[in-house]
């Protein structure tokens, strides 16, 4: 039975009024996070467990996998030399090596199984100074996910409140465990999703500066062409040197021009687009009605203008939708 001087310390492991020392610090909130560590969680779960239990050595090992490879989460009353040795033997080794098919079956069934390593050893391995060996299944959802085990000399016996106390605490600690395990699946998830926001602010910013650079030099290159159109339709005009630019003379001049002027356009366009994408993730796309008015270039010097009919644009804002009334849209530019 535990000694009466532990029982705070088993208060404490029940969730009493005090904060409890295997109570793990989780401040998160949308800007930070604290990640927990299982191996500290596990070593401070068995050094309360021991101080809890009339034992020599408490010991927490996980159980994964349907091979049911072993790894050691916690122990306490052994020397840094003897656990670094245990903890090398457990990690290569599996559930079988240390226990027979019947004894493993026990623990899947939620039984606890006491082993005097005396007379019965384990099946490929060492002892490691063992003596009456007491093994706790740590079960969830009906799986066995790791094995509480204490010992102490084989001349003190298990008693039955011992037994169904031990049973308790193995219950407890798998979900202490299974809590710790939870924590660090949450931050990584977090950490991941931080860092997609980060790569994706970064992705905007980028956005916003190349159009910039790429807006600047091509504004200038179309306002210089449609420069040299507009001087191409003085000098048309000019009767003292209208019989060198014939139509098709100044046809030739202006065709290039005109596409030039097209191409830029259409530029233009797809750096709009690059950005309207941007602004569609981020949730700050911005659309406005008005009379819709389309230029097309008709052959003629100057463009035409074309009066559309009245459209209904229906577009969807993640869970709704939205319709722009029937009155015509205002369309900028582009080429129809």
């Amino acid at each position: 039975m535990p000694h009466p001087a532990c029982l705070p310390s088993l208060v404490l492991l029940d969730g009493g009024d005090g904060p409890s020392p295997l109570q793990v610090e989780q401040h998160a909130t949308e800007e930070c996070f604290v990640s927990v560590s299982l191996p500290v969680v596990g070593q401070r779960l068995s050094e309360v467990l021991h101080h809890v239990l009339d034992c020599s050595i408490t010991g927490l090992v996980a159980v994964e996998g349907s091979e049911g490879s072993m790894h050691i989460v916690g122990a306490s009353g052994l020397s840094q030399e003897r656990l670094a040795y245990i903890q090398q033997e457990v990690e290569r080794s599996t559930l079988s090596d240390y226990l027979e098919p019947a004894t493993i079956a026990q623990l899947q069934a939620n039984q606890v199984v006491i082993l005097d390593l005396a007379t019965q050893p384990f099946v490929r391995r060492s002892n490691y100074g063992l003596q009456y060996f007491l093994l706790a299944p740590m079960l969830l959802d009906g799986q066995l996910v790791g094995i509480f085990g204490i010992d102490r000399p084989a001349e003190q016996e298990y008693v039955q409140e011992e037994i169904e106390l031990v049973k308790a605490l193995a219950k407890m600690a798998a979900l202490v465990i299974e809590r710790v395990r939870l924590l660090q699946a949450w931050a990584q998830t977090r950490a991941n999703e931080l860092a997609l926001q980060e790569a994706n602010r970064r992705f905007d910013g980028f956005l916003s500066l190349a159009s910039h650079e790429l807006r600047t030099p091509l504004t200038g290159i179309r306002g210089l062409i449609e420069l040299v159109l507009r001087r191409l339709g003085k000098l048309a005009r000019d009767e003292s040197i209208a019989s060198l630019l014939t139509g098709p003379t100044l046809n030739r001049l202006r065709h290039p021009l005109e596409e030039a002027v097209q191409r830029a356009a259409a530029q233009n366009r797809m750096i709009s687009d690059m950005l309207d994408a941007s602004r569609i993730q981020a949730n700050q796309l911005e659309m406005l009605t008005g009379p819709a008015i389309c230029w097309k270039s008709s052959g003629a010097l100057s463009p035409m203008p074309t009066i559309l009919h009245p459209v209904t644009i229906s577009w969807s804002d993640g869970l709704q939708s939205r319709a722009f009334p029937s009155s015509p849209m205002l369309i900028a530019s582009g080429k129809w």
